[in-house]
């Protein structure tokens, strides 16, 4: 019977006095909500993909590029297959960037234009589904 344990009565505690209550200032943080994707570039100037990327001022050499990518990520986002969540987005990417191996490529340049090449391709590929439905055609 050595595994035997005693509790022993503890006292109560009296509860904290509430004196100064009134007069003390409450301060509230500002709490920072992450900013949609679809409002990003409103909010910062600068689409998403120069932050992603790290272009810096520099964004506007890859205008066309990053407009093809950005299109069709807020038309997904419009359709309702991602959520407009900047880290939702960012996975997007990420699954496109490792579907075109592009995972391990140091290369800025490379990556943004094999992305933007990527989705023309998605985009092309829509066109011709669209055109077979469209025109019924039986081949």
């Amino acid at each position: 019977m050595n595994d035997v344990v005693f509790r022993t009565k503890q006292d109560a505690q009296e509860p904290a006095k509430n004196e100064n209550i009134v007069g003390k200032e409450v301060q509230t943080e500002r709490v920072h909500e992450p900013v949609p994707y679809t409002q990003f570039q409103n909010e910062n100037g600068k689409p998403f993909l120069a932050n992603y990327y790290d272009l810096g001022d520099n964004w506007e050499v890859f205008n066309e590029e990053i407009s093809t990518i950005e299109d069709y990520l807020k038309r997904k986002v419009e359709v309702g297959e991602v959520a407009d969540d900047i880290e939702t987005i960012k996975k997007e990417i990420k699954k496109m960037e490792k579907l075109n191996n592009l995972k391990d490529e140091p290369r800025t340049t490379i990556k943004i234009g094999t992305v933007a090449s990527y989705i023309k391709f998605l985009n092309d590929v829509d066109g011709v589904r669209f055109n077979f439905r469209k025109y019924n055609a039986t081949a």
